[in-house]
């Protein structure tokens, strides 16, 4: 009992919601960034989609910070393994939280699984979008060029000959 009360002093709940409240907002603002991304696929505006695509790592960034921060303050419970870089999972902090922290932070989890599912669903759509686009491209591409050398006009075959008929500037005494 005395050893939980310690493990209760070193962790902060309020900071481990306050983490979690700004996980959410952050994946909802990478959401929307991923909306604006398929909006620009869709309409192929390229400075757009490089916009979106630095802004995209950086609201990474700082998903990734606050994901250290978290990992870093569930560590106190265990300053022994800090040196250990195995995840923490919520479950563990279970014992050193009361129930209603418990639960809100439950419902924190529950709700970034969501968003995260979200993330990768239309992050994965983003990515076979533009992927189908290049290909499509690359075909359209192919079949002009096709068409173009297969015409006479465009074709270099022959061009030794239009050479060779062609007047010659320099006098071949020279």
């Amino acid at each position: 009992m005395n050893e939980q009360k310690n493990n209760q002093q070193r962790i902060n709940p309020a900071k481990l919601l306050d983490i979690f409240s700004r996980q959410k907002a952050l994946g909802e603002e990478f959401l929307a960034l991923l909306a604006e991304e398929k909006s620009a696929l869709v309409e192929m505006e390229m400075q757009t989609l490089i916009s979106l695509s630095h802004r995209k790592e950086h609201q990474l960034l700082r998903l990734k910070t606050l994901d250290d921060e978290l990992q870093a303050e569930s560590r106190r419970l265990w300053p022994e393994d800090r040196s250990n870089n195995k995840i923490i999972k919520l479950a563990a902090l279970a014992p050193f939280v009361s129930e209603e922290e418990h639960k809100q932070l439950a419902d924190y989890r529950d709700s970034l699984t969501k968003l995260h599912e979200e993330i990768q669903e239309k992050n994965l759509f983003n990515k076979q979008f533009a992927e189908d686009t290049g290909k499509y491209l690359n075909d359209a591409i192919r079949l002009i060029s096709t068409a173009v050398a297969d015409h006479s006009t465009y074709s270099t075959r022959g061009t030794e000959k239009q050479a060779a008929a062609q007047a010659s500037l320099l006098s071949r005494e020279v």
